[in-house]
């Protein structure tokens, strides 16, 4: 579900805005986290932040957008796809489908640099999820109607989801990063 001319790398930004540099890691580590977003790679590659802190990847910290997508391929077939952390689930035989879903683009895109309007917003007020997210307060009655859909139970959550799909539980994912290193 996502097309890039770039290394995408999933981000989440602490909920925090200051001028001070002195902050100790345990003192940025205590803040909530936002959600996650994705960035393009080159502004780490580049140097263009000052790395100020080191954090262990805890399972609450993996946090990955609940998408879904509506296509219709050149021959008029369709196919949805709904994709949370590394599983996805695809249906390619739909009827009935909602005005709501089919006319949501959720193509995802990468953003150049560290995406700090986000931060802003969630400052004020926002819930810091991207509008595509299904979880953004104002897609509750289109997240609900994905589930019934896909029939996936309200009560799940993205670790039964990635069982169920064959994608990696939030353990699971620290162990393969981890092994990327």
């Amino acid at each position: 579900m996502l097309n890039a001319m770039t290394v995408p790398i999933l981000i989440r930004l602490y909920k925090i805005k200051t001028r001070n540099k002195e902050l100790s890691q345990q003192e940025i580590s205590s803040c909530d986290l936002l959600p996650p977003t994705l960035m393009s790679d080159n502004e780490i590659l580049w140097g263009t932040h000052e790395i100020v802190a080191r954090k262990e990847l805890m399972e609450d910290d993996i946090d990955f957008p609940m998408l879904v997508e509506y296509r219709v391929t050149r021959n008029d077939s369709t196919y949805m796809c709904f994709a949370w952390g590394t599983g996805m689930k695809v249906l390619s035989s739909i009827s009935n489908v909602p005005d709501e879903i089919i006319n949501n683009n959720n193509c995802i895109g990468v953003y150049g640099g560290l995406p700090l309007h986000k931060l802003n917003v969630a400052l004020k007020d926002g819930d810091g999820f991207s509008i595509d997210d299904l979880r953004n307060k104002r897609n509750e009655k289109k997240r609900i109607t994905v589930f019934k859909l896909f029939e996936l139970s309200e009560n799940m959550d993205i670790d039964m989801f990635n069982k169920e799909t064959g994608g990696l539980t939030r353990k699971e994912y620290i162990e393969w990063t981890r092994l990327r290193k």
